[in-house]
């Protein structure tokens, strides 16, 4: 008998991240943080994503400078990190 041998193939999953943006020192004048959910292979592609976004004209047009003096964090998200009612 003649068998096929499937070959197994490793598929990067992407993933969900937080990536939260704070001006702890009121540049921009941000009252409440921004939050971005974005899928996408790792953190750093994540905050890239989210960077791009405030400097976008179509967005948010924030200058680099001023974003350069944000607090820019992210955060992997979980099944476990969902909260369900």
């Amino acid at each position: 008998m003649n068998k096929e041998v499937k070959q197994s193939k490793t598929i990067k999953m992407k993933q969900l991240f937080c990536v939260v943006v704070t001006d702890p020192d009121y540049v921009i004048g941000l009252d409440s943080p921004i939050i971005f959910h974005v899928e996408c292979d790792s953190q750093e592609q994540a905050e890239a994503f989210a960077i791009e976004d405030l400097s976008s004209q179509e967005d948010y047009g924030y200058e680099q400078e001023d974003i350069d003096t944000l607090d820019i964090f992210s955060y992997p998200i979980t099944a476990e990190n969902i909260i369900k009612i």
